[in-house]
């Protein structure tokens, strides 16, 4: 996450470290600080977790049931249970619930201040703040819960940025949208998206994907490595760094 990590372990329990102003940690303590990094925090011993997630100060975990939890940080609707009454952070675990379904949920991804899911059904789910489009619903509206992007049912990938946003779907085509200042969506233009849009060629092909603070990385197919975006630390791995050396398109980094 932005300055916590989450683990599992082989018998599904859930383990944190870092940072916890926010309550990021999920272990229902007060608040600890970088000076408690060093230990790692049991969550939820034996609740069978299979996948988890931090974003920049909130932590996103899945079950072996599917249901959805999140915790820490919610300032801006991207733990996905609601404001009313208004709820700034969860200290611990709390489920998601779209549209009374609890379940259903195969992956999660947690952005800066939102959250993408999967569902098992291939339909794609986002929450939190929108002010870049990041959600990808084609508004530029906070959302409190959960809200489908697009009717598609072929998502099988997703992963959240800092206020960017990258997919796969079935036929291996990647999608991005949100805040494109840096060129991280990869569409050639610097324009910000609210909708999702393809990246790319037609022809070409992907694998995995990350999406970072400004930039993106992504694999394709055939194992080649592509990235794009905000270079000044060196991010894109091109072998330059400073303003001006990124790139707005996937640029080939290596076989």
């Amino acid at each position: 996450g932005g300055r916590h990590n989450l683990f599992i372990r082989n018998d599904g329990s859930l383990w944190a470290d870092g940072h916890d102003q926010s309550g990021q940690l999920g272990d229902g303590d007060d608040g600890r600080l970088a000076d408690d990094s060093t230990l790692i925090i049991p969550i939820s011993s034996g609740q069978g977790w299979i996948a988890a997630d931090g974003g920049y100060s909130h932590s996103a975990g899945i079950k072996t049931d599917h249901t959805l939890w999140t915790w820490g940080l919610n300032d801006h609707g991207q733990l996905g249970i609601g404001n009313d009454p208004p709820i700034s952070f969860k200290k611990i675990p709390t489920q998601v619930i779209e549209e009374g379904d609890p379940v259903g949920w195969e992956k999660v991804s947690a952005g800066g201040y939102h959250t993408v899911a999967l569902k098992s059904d291939g339909s794609l789910w986002a929450w939190g703040w929108n002010d870049y489009g990041q959600l990808g619903d084609g508004t530029n509206e906070t959302r409190w819960g959960p809200v489908r992007i697009g009717a598609d049912n072929d998502w099988i990938a997703v992963s959240a940025g800092m206020y960017h946003t990258l997919a796969l779907k079935s036929d291996n085509s990647l999608w991005a949208w949100g805040k494109n200042v840096n060129g991280q969506l990869g569409d050639g233009t610097n324009d910000n998206r609210n909708a999702p849009v393809p990246i790319g060629t037609v022809d070409d092909t992907w694998t995995a994907i990350s999406a970072g603070g400004e930039f993106s990385v992504a694999i394709k197919t055939g194992g080649s490595l592509w990235t794009w975006g905000d270079n000044r630390y060196g991010q894109l791995g091109n072998g330059t760094r400073g303003t001006g050396t990124g790139s707005t398109v996937p640029i080939f980094i290596s076989e």
